[in-house]
């Protein structure tokens, strides 16, 4: 029998690829994850968003717990060391060390028992820093305490709820000595609201939101920090920018808890009623959502009577 050489190279044509047809099927394919991509990145940040909105509300639900427990009274927010001659102090329940002193002014420790997994839900956007063991002596258990409260996902609007121990927002008033040390009250009838029956619109009422730590020295959404500034309390903090879209900051002299989203560019934001939402920079920008007591967008609880500012 005799073979015929171009049968041969048909069937050979017919069965495989050829170089350029592999190229081809290559680049398709590549082209196919490039469009996929983003989708399942933009799928993967939602999935995010979701979960720290689900944590926020747990936080929501302690923090209600909180001021159920303590006579309507609001937990103080970040105040000094000493408040009408009481120490702010804590109990790890799980290590069993005490603590005081800025680990304990920081709301974090002071949840604790009201949240179950509290380091996990805290730290909703990255792993939460090591936490004391009974093994530790007091000294590294003070450490690790110190560093847990301090960059937790979410800040509390302390301006105005609870009150901020920082002279610029006027949240506490000194009341003598104790025991050589300077003794301190909350500013009560100004702009701090410590007790909730006195909310006025508890749906309007800025509780937590996310907070990404920006000072003079760094700016970075892997750092969180407890407590978050509103646009303006005594002068003007942050703004948005010149398409206003995002967030940028004014005065740079000042630590700052900025209220950014971490997966999108809205916010996780938990109302005192307990419900949460996701805003944008120019929604957060409204004042009358930090307290209940603002005239304008732009009040300033300095400047009760006229507005910090013109911009929107």
């Amino acid at each position: 029998m005799r073979i015929n050489p171009k049968n041969i190279q048909s069937n050979y044509r017919v069965n495989g690829f050829t170089l350029i047809e592999l190229l081809v099927v290559i680049g398709i394919i590549s082209l196919l994850i490039s469009i996929l991509m983003p989708a399942l990145g933009r799928a993967k940040n939602m999935a995010k968003q979701v979960r720290t909105s689900a944590h926020a509300r747990q936080l929501m639900m302690a923090y209600t717990q909180y001021y159920n427990d303590h006579n309507d009274r609001l937990m103080l927010a970040y105040p000094p060391s000493l408040v009408d001659g009481k120490t702010i102090s804590a109990k790890d329940p799980d290590s069993g060390h005490e603590f005081e002193g800025l680990t304990t002014q920081r709301y974090p420790w002071r949840i604790v028992p009201y949240v179950d997994d509290v380091w996990d839900l805290l730290y909703t956007h990255r792993s939460p820093p090591e936490r004391p063991s009974e093994l530790d002596s007091q000294v590294d258990a003070n450490d690790k305490a110190y560093i847990l409260s301090l960059h937790p996902t979410f800040g509390l609007n302390a301006v105005f709820l609870g009150g901020h121990q920082n002279s610029w927002y006027q949240g506490y008033k000194p009341k003598g000595q104790v025991d050589g040390k300077t003794n301190y009250t909350p500013n009560l009838g100004k702009h701090v609201e410590y007790h909730a029956s006195g909310i006025k619109y508890p749906n309007e009422q800025i509780v937590f939101t996310e907070s990404q730590q920006f000072d003079s020295s760094s700016d970075t959404k892997e750092v969180g920090l407890f407590y978050v500034l509103p646009p303006v309390a005594n002068g003007r903090i942050w703004d948005l920018d010149e398409k206003g879209e995002e967030i940028k900051v004014v005065d740079e002299s000042r630590l700052i808890g900025l209220p950014k989203g971490r997966f999108s560019n809205k916010t996780v934001t938990a109302f005192f009623d307990g419900h949460v939402d996701t805003l944008s920079a120019k929604e957060m920008k409204n004042m009358r959502l930090w307290s209940n007591q603002a005239k304008s967008k732009d009040w300033d609880f300095a400047n009760p009577n006229q507005n910090s500012s013109t911009s929107e």
